[in-house]
C-alpha cells in the first residue's frame, strides 16, 4: 500500500472514530504512520485528504457497481451484495454522525454523494427495467417511479431522519430493502432465505 492509500485509509478510521471535524493533521499522519512533513507533501490540507477520501470511495462502489451489474443476473443477490458492500466500506460515509458532519460542514462534498448516489440509482433502476424486473412496469411511468425509489432513499437515509428515530443505517437500510424489493419486484423474485441471509449480516456489521 502507497502513502497515499495509507493516508486514505488512516483518514476513513479517523473519520468512523471522530467525524470529520474531530481530528488533526498530526493525528491523521501519525495514523497513516508518516511524517507530518510528507503528509503535506501528498496533501495540501486536511479538506483536501477527506475529499481524496469519499473520491476513493465513491470510485471503488463504481468499479464493484458496474462488475456487479454485468455479471450478477439475480435482483435479489445483487440487491444485497450492493448493500453489504456500501455498509462494509462505507461505514464512515454513513453513519449519522459522518452524514451529519458533511451535510452541515462540507455541503459540496454531500451533494457530490448525493449526486452520486443518484446516478447509480437510476443506472440500476434502468437495468431492472430492461430486464423486466420491474412489476407492473408496462402500467407504471418510468419517471415516476424511479422518482419514489429515489425520494424514499433520500428521507430515510438521511441523517435527521436516522436521528430523530434512534436509527442506525444498518436498520434503515434492511427495512427500506425489504419495502423497495416488494413494492418494486413482487413477491416472485424474493426469496425470503436471501433476505434473511443480508439481514443477518448487515446486522453483524451495524
Amino acid at each position: 500500500m502507497g502513502i497515499k492509500e495509507r493516508v486514505i485509509k488512516a483518514c476513513q478510521e479517523l473519520i468512523l472514530e471522530y467525524g470529520y471535524r474531530g481530528f488533526s493533521m498530526d493525528q491523521l499522519a501519525s495514523q497513516a504512520g508518516v511524517s507530518k512533513r510528507t503528509l503535506y507533501r501528498y496533501f495540501a490540507s486536511r479538506d483536501a485528504v477527506i475529499e481524496a477520501t469519499l473520491d476513493s470511495f465513491m470510485q471503488s462502489m463504481a468499479e464493484f457497481a458496474d462488475g456487479l451489474l454485468n455479471t450478477e443476473k439475480d435482483p435479489v443477490a445483487l440487491i444485497k451484495a450492493m448493500f453489504t458492500a456500501v455498509t462494509t466500506q462505507g461505514q464512515f460515509v454513513l453513519n449519522p454522525r459522518s452524514m451529519d458532519d458533511l451535510r452541515r460542514f462540507y455541503p459540496h462534498l454531500w451533494t457530490i454523494i448525493d449526486d452520486f448516489r443518484q446516478e447509480r440509482l437510476r443506472m440500476i433502476f434502468a437495468l431492472f427495467s430492461s430486464r423486466g424486473y420491474i412489476k407492473g412496469q408496462e402500467q407504471v411511468n418510468p419517471t415516476i417511479a424511479l422518482q419514489v425509489l429515489s425520494s424514499s432513499i433520500q428521507n430515510v437515509l438521511n441523517p435527521d431522519f436516522l436521528l430523530n428515530n434512534g436509527l442506525s443505517f444498518q436498520e434503515a437500510c434492511l427495512d427500506l430493502s425489504r419495502l423497495l424489493l416488494y413494492g418494486f419486484l413482487g413477491s416472485s423474485y424474493i426469496d425470503e432465505a436471501s433476505l434473511q441471509e443480508a439481514t443477518d449480516s448487515l446486522q453483524r456489521l451495524g
